[in-house]
């Protein structure tokens, strides 16, 4: 028995949810405490191992935010599914007010560390209260160099809240709230969601995938000045904070993600020579298509398989647990209590924002996995990613709180472990050529998005710090360095690109970081890596694959890659050695299409 209904349930984990009298409470309370926290974290003298306050106050710290975690998940779940709610977004302004006084009381914290001799330091973090949370303070300290002085740091964590985040709130109120018009031929023309119309991308009739890709360029076409506007702060705000502090515009996310910029090079060495292979693919399949070359609207079409009936949600469901289980029991039976337990909201419907994702609630130890349903391979797809983050989560839950700050280049291993599981047998149990032959191109796909997009998106986000010296963004400018960057990843391959593919991508626009694109290439090809252990070594290997999700909660990302799998992840052979299946996949697909 699987989830008889595609939406969540988010009743059991608050009773009334933001509309209920607990909400208020429970955030008033939690407002109380950081306040008295923050005046003690203010007191706190030099960084002094004999003081208690110096033990307590942080441990406190970590307390109130697991506690604020919740309640924030609530309220960017509700806000997701239902972006025109006034009441959730009330609730969501009132959570990051509380988040922002919570950050200004870690200020003190960081900043004492930072300045401490290391030996001090070093002496503080041994302390058996901190035993826990040691990995927690040294990242802390690291994190306080990025940081400006105290008044300042202080300051800006309130202006944060009114300016950057207030940006990316408002990108998403536009976004939750865009129509757009689908006309297709013969039919009359209708309106619907933006995240409906993006679903289109992946229908097998050319046609409806046009429409699908001009109706949402339309919507976003009017709404370009403000998407603009709110990237054109979101920018600049970072940006005078980095100049400020004489660091670049990768800097931040390369530290908060335990990541060096050595590995990042050797990660984009490796991923940029599967290019000419990715190309060679997509060259094959625009063939196969009956075109040249395709287009941008054509990337995620699925190759036609004669007979081939939609995957209803029930199905998808079933596709995915068994899946699961066929890699391990514990991972299939976690499956089927999320789903069964309603953690997922996958409804069609309007108001609903785009995209996909995963929120941990760490109080109640559970997750709830966001997205649109869309009868497809691809939505299954992403339907296994998130329940691959959920899965992670509940490997998290068991360890203690101080040890779940999880980055997100490492929250995509098991998330994309879960996704190849499901392809891999989708593969292995294909009943014919035609539909073998299906699978494997939606494996390239995502090879595709992983090594060709993802670095577009990662040379665009570059780019707009050198564009925002020059001024406020211009919509037409910002089409034309996007198209550039697709050019600079896809190559020639494809016949159009999309010129407004900056102002429909959320990523651009999160405010409480930057640079979500590169975490994404990286959790693909390191749980490449990992996959391709579990299938050699089998049952034995799950203990160590449950350590290794372990770690991502406090361990820097290089030390895993050493202790636990045994690799030097700076190594560009590392990286070479993950890609190898995919470049395998490509000459299978090659051969298994040699006579189109």
């Amino acid at each position: 028995m699987y989830a008889p209904q595609p939406t969540w349930d988010l009743e059991s984990l608050l009773p009334g949810g933001v509309d209920g009298p607990a909400f208020p409470e429970r955030l008033d309370d939690l407002r109380s405490r950081i306040a008295a926290l923050s005046t003690r974290s203010t007191a706190l003298g030099d960084l002094d191992p004999a003081d208690a306050a110096w033990s307590k106050v942080p441990l406190a710290l970590i307390a109130v935010g697991v506690e604020l975690g919740e309640l924030g998940s609530l309220a960017h779940c509700t806000l997701s599914a239902d972006t025109r709610s006034v009441s959730a977004r009330r609730a969501a302004a009132a959570v990051d007010e509380v988040e922002s006084a919570a950050q200004r009381a870690w200020v003190p914290n960081e900043q004492g560390l930072a300045a401490a001799p290391e030996a001090r330091r070093e002496a503080y973090v041994a302390l058996h209260a901190l035993q826990e949370a040691a990995p927690f303070l040294r990242q802390l300290a690291r994190d306080a160099r990025l940081q400006l002085e105290r008044p300042l740091q202080e300051l800006m964590v309130e202006l944060d809240r009114e300016a950057l985040h207030g940006w990316g709130q408002l990108y998403d109120l536009v976004s939750g709230d865009l129509q757009a018009t689908v006309e297709l031929p013969g039919e009359a023309p209708r309106t619907v969601g933006i995240s409906e119309a993006t679903l289109l991308r992946s229908d097998p009739d050319e046609a409806t995938r046009r429409a699908g890709f001009r109706a949402a360029n339309a919507a976003w076409h009017g709404a370009r000045d403000v998407c603009a506007l709110a990237l054109t702060h979101l920018t600049g705000a970072r940006q005078t904070r980095y100049d400020r502090l004489g660091i670049d515009e990768l800097e931040p996310s390369l530290v908060s993600n335990r990541v060096s910029r050595g590995l990042l090079e050797a990660l984009w060495t490796a991923a940029d020579t599967a290019r000419p292979a990715l190309k060679r693919y997509l060259a094959r399949k625009a063939t196969l298509l009956g075109k040249e070359r395709l287009d941008w609207s054509d990337l995620y079409a699925p190759l036609p398989v004669p007979d081939q009936a939609p995957i209803r949600w029930e199905q998808a469901q079933g596709m995915v647990v068994e899946s699961f289980g066929e890699v391990n029991p514990e991972l299939g039976d976690f499956a089927r209590h999320a789903l069964a337990w309603r953690w997922v909201e996958a409804e069609t419907r309007d108001g609903k924002r785009q995209g996909a994702f995963c929120t941990p609630f760490p109080v109640s130890e559970q997750s709830r996995v966001f997205l649109t349903w869309a009868d497809t391979v691809d939505a299954t797809l992403t339907l296994a990613h998130e329940l691959g983050h959920a899965y992670h989560n509940v490997v998290l839950f068991e360890a203690p709180r101080a040890r779940r700050f999880l980055t997100r280049a490492l929250a995509e291993t098991a998330s994309t472990f879960a996704e190849t599981v499901l392809r891999d047998a989708a593969l292995r149990h294909a009943e014919s050529d035609a539909l073998r032959l299906f699978v494997l191109d939606q494996q390239l796909q995502v090879g595709v998005v992983f090594l060709m997009n993802i670095r577009a998106r990662f040379e665009f986000e570059r780019r707009l710090f050198a564009l925002r010296r020059e001024g406020q963004f211009d919509p037409d400018v910002l089409s034309e360095a996007i198209v550039a960057c697709e050019k600079a990843a896809y190559g020639d391959v494809l016949g159009s690109y999309d010129p407004l593919f900056w102002a429909s991508k959320l990523h651009f626009y999160i405010s409480h970081f930057g640079f979500y694109n590169w975490p994404y290439t990286f959790g693909y090809l390191f749980s490449g890596a990992v996959y391709s252990r579990a299938m050699q070594e089998g049952p034995s290997f799950w203990p160590t694959y449950r350590e290794l999700l372990r770690r991502t909660g406090y361990e820097d990302t290089a030390v895993i890659g050493r202790e636990v799998l045994g690799e030097d992840l700076a190594d560009p052979a590392f990286w070479q050695r993950a890609i190898s299946p995919l470049l395998a996949d490509v000459e299978q697909f090659l051969a298994a299409t040699d006579r189109a």
